[in-house]
């Protein structure tokens, strides 16, 4: 039998401010804006029978990151809206990780970044007893984080996928049925692709 053994003491400082604006264009239609700060710290010395030699892992993010909306009332129970949204999920260190070209787990991973488009239709029907939501998305990733695995015997950690993307519609439906009951329909169709290679081990 084979056990792993690690000391290592990974900490992580994280830092965020956000702030959102609504600017009236006029009584029906508005402009949302909205800007994140992200400010994000890994400090890692890992030690293991992997890498017997403490390695200290330092990776840092700092970025800015927003969103844009337009919403336009149809009516007193119905609005529309498109939306861009730029997204980010900081990188991180992994406990254990293998060393050269062809690594599948490396001593750190990347930022994962999303850019999300989306147009919506929301209303709420039958005295406001029914609410509606349809939306049509697409999401475009860079370097998406996900579990991996490596060669060695526990070799597992992050690692990222240069390019894929999500895209798909989706559907929600509420309705009051009398005064004790609700119904909740949601139905949603999507599909994903992987744009650009990259190594990995089937499990």
């Amino acid at each position: 039998d084979r056990g792993f053994i690690s000391d290592s003491n990974p900490i992580r400082e994280s830092i965020s401010l956000y702030g959102q604006t609504t600017y009236p264009i006029s009584d029906t239609f508005r402009l949302i804006t909205g800007l994140r700060y992200t400010k994000d710290e890994v400090k890692s010395t890992v030690s293991n029978f992997f890498s017997p030699n403490p390695s200290f892992i330092n990776p840092k993010t700092e970025d800015v990151t927003g969103r844009v909306a337009l919403e336009w009332d149809l009516d007193d129970t119905s609005m529309t809206y498109v939306s861009y949204t730029r997204g980010l999920k900081p990188g991180g260190s992994n406990l254990t990780f293998s060393v050269g070209e062809d690594a599948l787990v490396r001593e750190s991973f990347e930022d994962e970044t999303i850019d999300a488009y989306e147009l919506g239709y929301k209303t709420d029907l039958m005295n406001n007893r029914v609410r509606t939501n349809v939306a049509a998305f697409y999401y475009d990733y860079t370097n998406l984080q996900f579990q991996a695995s490596d060669f060695n015997e526990f070799g597992s950690g992050v690692s990222n996928i240069p390019e894929s993307s999500i895209y798909g519609v989706e559907f929600e439906m509420t309705a009051l049925i009398g005064d004790n009951f609700s119904m909740d329909v949601k139905l949603a169709a999507m599909e994903s692709e992987v744009s650009a290679d990259y190594l990995a081990l089937d499990n």
